[in-house]
């Protein structure tokens, strides 16, 4: 039986996802790697600033991060956002080279001095569950993201969004028409729902 344990880890200790479907960078890079690109957002996946005015000053614990225990590392598969906030504020190196920006007006000492958070450790399977259920459907990720997910973590086959992205970059060099793929995939959903009730019921 697969197991999920509470557990309150270090957030020193704890090692952001370089494969996020959000925005997949190298394994080999470091946190800093990973939060530089996150803040810089050139893609717009990060959505840091906007995240940061939705949290505000209050870290929400009824969401803890999903991690997985690798090689050693407590890697972060889902939270990625909210334990990178948290180590940006903490990591006064990190901070300082980063332009201290994401929050402006206020100091959030209570996330400063959250140095220590509860997380949901579970081995990889689980995570990949979890992720999936909660992810798949909530309009959180694009389609992109979702069917690379789907694709490199739950051995699904290549869609035709990741054959024709490969071939062309259009989906993923051009924000708009990811939205406007999403919109259409969103209706089709839609409709074939509707049919499936009318059917059955």
């Amino acid at each position: 039986m697969k197991k999920q344990n509470i557990e309150y880890i270090k957030v020193s200790q704890l090692k952001l996802w370089s494969e996020n479907p959000r925005d997949p960078i190298e394994t080999e890079c470091s946190d800093f790697d990973i939060i530089s690109k996150a803040i810089r957002d050139d893609k717009k996946k990060w959505n840091l600033k906007d995240f940061t005015l939705k949290m505000g000053l209050h870290y929400d614990f009824s969401e803890l991060p999903t991690v997985v225990v690798e090689k050693g590392q407590n890697i972060v598969y889902d939270g990625n956002r909210r334990v990178a906030l948290l180590k940006y504020l903490q990591d006064k190196e990190l901070y300082t080279k980063l332009g201290g920006g994401l929050f402006p007006n206020e100091e959030p000492i209570d996330l400063i001095n959250l140095t220590e958070i509860p997380c949901n450790v579970c081995d990889k399977e689980t995570a990949l569950i979890n992720i999936e259920r909660k992810h798949i459907n909530s309009g959180s990720w694009g389609t992109l993201e979702r069917d690379y997910f789907l694709y490199l973590h739950r051995n699904k086959a290549k869609s035709l969004f990741i054959q024709l992205d490969e071939q062309t970059g259009i989906i993923s060099d051009n924000k708009k028409n990811e939205s406007r793929f999403r919109k259409i995939r969103n209706a089709y959903y839609k409709k074939l729902r509707r049919y499936w009730i009318q059917y059955w019921f």
